[in-house]
């Protein structure tokens, strides 16, 4: 290893200086301030540098940003559909974002699987060849999807505000559905339509958003992911009519952070000419109640990448990532789009005080496959040392 301490070796004010014609290469770790280096190059005080700092040959940006979606980016990256989905409509992630669930809304009721060779990377998507047709139960078009958070229920709803549900026999295979005659006529409890449904709170709490009206409602179960155990809950609901009142507005679509503290809902404006397709941000004073969400002037608009959106949108689990897509039957394509971090953030880590905290999915350490909460594997060493 090299040490370089100014106390030590040299003086305060002396300097080490390296001046070869070619690459200087050091086979062990380094350490500036420090004899005990732990990384290849470990800093033991301040660092001052000019030009770009580089991860994995991408410039990290310092700048301060705007967050959620004042600050969002299309992330350069589409998948195709036009081999089974004309037009995919409803869509849904599944299994830590390696399966993608995709429904037709091209007048279809068969629902598509897909594996992602990156997490929610939407541009590594491939056709698993597996389908389930919702045809005995669904009117019209299939429309939202939604799944379990282990897989083993699906949810579809169709043109007549009706919600069914499926069991998969086999975690995350949608070829493996099969109907478990439950269902949620949403008719019994507003006068409206929907299309789309969402989750939340670990599967206790499920939305749906009455289109025309504009309001976005909830549903307590009792059970989580279990229809039957619904209970319409009056009181938390949230009227976005005032925000947009147009006749020719109509809000799609309604999905929650991964821990409820804000709120996303799509709002499609139509014409003869084209849609006009923009995403809001609400933060949420008691998370996952909509009654308490306020518009925080988050916004973006679809159109500057997709020229006719369908509607409907998604956010990966871990709420980096959203996406959206085009309704146009000769651009049968999903795309992603990326939140602002703001605030020039590079961890997805949250400090209050002495506490450390993070909300966004699980921890791995040693591992990017988790299946806890905090996952630990170790090769050859102690897992964990207190």
């Amino acid at each position: 290893a090299l040490f370089v301490d100014a106390g030590g070796l040299l003086d305060a004010t002396s300097s080490l200086l390296f001046n070869t014609t070619g690459d200087a290469a050091f086979s062990a770790k380094v350490g500036i301030g420090t004899t005990s280096p732990a990384y290849a190059l470990d800093v033991g005080g301040d660092i001052n540098f000019t030009g770009q700092l580089l991860h994995d040959g991408v410039a990290v940006d310092f700048n301060t940003g705007s967050a959620g979606l004042a600050g969002a980016t299309y992330a350069g990256l589409s998948f195709d559909t036009s081999g089974q989905a004309p037009i995919p409509f409803g869509m849904a992630f599944g299994d830590g974002g390696t399966k993608l669930y995709v429904s037709d809304g091209f007048g279809g009721t068969v629902i598509y699987q897909y594996t992602l060779g990156t997490p929610y990377g939407i541009a590594t998507a491939s056709y698993d060849y597996l389908s389930f047709d919702a045809a005995d139960q669904v009117v019209g078009t299939t429309a939202g999807i939604a799944i379990s958070s282990d897989g083993t229920k699906l949810f579809v709803s169709d043109s007549d505000t009706i919600l069914y549900q499926y069991t998969l026999a086999t975690p995350w295979d949608i070829s493996s559905a099969s109907y478990d005659d439950v269902s949620l006529d949403e008719s019994e409890s507003f006068s409206g339509e929907s299309v789309d449904v969402s989750f939340g709170d670990g599967g206790s709490r499920l939305y749906v958003t009455d289109y025309s009206h504009k309001i976005i409602y909830e549903y307590d179960l009792g059970t989580p992911y279990d229809l039957s155990t619904a209970v319409f809950n009056e009181g938390n609901t949230l009227d976005l009519s005032g925000q947009f009142p147009g006749e020719n507005e109509i809000l799609t679509d309604a999905h929650f952070s991964p821990d409820g503290s804000t709120l996303y809902a799509g709002v499609l404006a139509y014409s003869e000419a084209d849609y006009q397709m923009s995403l809001y941000e609400y933060t949420v004073g008691t998370p996952w109640d909509p009654s308490t969400a306020q518009y925080d002037g988050g916004s973006y608009n679809l159109n500057s990448v997709i020229p006719n959106p369908a509607g409907l949108f998604m956010l990966s689990d871990d709420g980096t990532a959203f996406y959206a897509s085009s309704a146009a039957v000769d651009e049968s394509q999903i795309f992603q789009f990326a939140f602002g971090t703001g605030s020039g953030s590079l961890s997805p880590w949250t400090k209050s005080g002495s506490v450390v905290s993070y909300t966004g999915g699980d921890v791995g350490i040693g591992t990017t496959t988790t299946h806890a909460a905090l996952d630990i594997q170790s090769a050859g060493e102690d897992g964990l040392e207190i």
